[in-house]
């Protein structure tokens, strides 16, 4: 089911999320469900949008979904659990941030060029992956959601922020 997606501002997106327990999971389907329908939605709407964390439609558990769609590839759906993310290079990049809760806001970010990703999937399997730039960078994203702080918090300076016309 589609869901309202929390805005910038909203004291909800503020809050750091609970871990999901394995007894959790049953419940969590149906919120998989929700996030992948909301993104869709968003997609249909701004035409963009790879990413939406659980807090983001109220539900303040560790857990989001990405949706990578490229001309070289299907659907690549993904459902990330109580994600641990570690830094193995200290080397950063500037990346323009954009989010779900902000569709008129680009903001310019420091992100790690690399991290691993540990992770559970909706089965409670255990996954590991090393990822790169976009991707680091989204899942950094997606991370920074969960605990609690916005792009918005993580601008390089007071004008690294770039209104973008809906």
């Amino acid at each position: 089911m589609v869901k309202k997606i929390l805005r910038l501002g909203d004291s909800a997106l503020y809050r750091p999320c609970a871990e999901i327990l394995p007894e959790e999971l049953d419940a969590l389907r149906g919120i998989a469900e929700d996030l992948r329908d909301t993104l869709q939605d968003y997609r249909r709407r701004y035409g963009v949008g790879s990413m939406i964390t659980a807090p983001q439609i109220g539900v303040p558990k560790r857990m989001f979904y990405i949706n990578i769609m490229d001309e070289h590839t299907e659907d690549n759906h993904i459902f990330i659990i109580n994600p641990i993310v570690h830094y193995p290079d200290p080397e950063t990049y500037e990346v323009m941030d954009t989010c779900t809760s902000y569709p008129w806001l680009k903001v310019k970010t420091r992100r790690y060029r690399q991290c691993a990703l540990r992770y559970r999937n909706l089965n409670w399997q255990v996954r590991e992956v090393m990822l790169q730039s976009g991707l680091a960078a989204l899942v950094q994203h997606g991370v920074d959601h969960l605990n609690g702080i916005l792009g918005t918090q993580r601008a390089v300076d007071d004008k690294s922020l770039f209104f973008q016309p809906e």
